[in-house]
């Protein structure tokens, strides 16, 4: 669901380049990551925020949007950075 989220958003640009370039990161982060590792209410976090969103560019609250995206990113950042301080606790 989180991929498909920011699939569609990147999609709405009918830019090719940035839809290679999403392909990359996802088989990158994706495929390669134990999720499992993430904090579990980060989920439900990611999805309260996609779901704000997407509300926000429905309604076109551009700016809104904006910083939300942009608190989204530094989150998301975080906890994969959590995530692969886990994965190393792990090896």
């Amino acid at each position: 669901m989180d991929a498909e989220f920011h699939w569609q958003i990147a999609a709405m640009s009918k830019n090719e380049a940035i839809l290679r370039q999403l392909r990359s990161i996802f088989e990158h982060s994706y495929l390669r990551s134990r999720v499992e590792l993430l904090p579990p209410r980060r989920l439900l976090i990611t999805a309260t925020q996609h779901e704000a969103i997407y509300g926000m560019i429905k309604d076109r609250k551009i700016a809104l949007a904006k910083k939300t995206i942009a608190a989204h990113i530094r989150e998301a950042k975080e906890a994969k950075l959590l995530m692969l301080s886990r994965e190393r606790a792990d090896q």
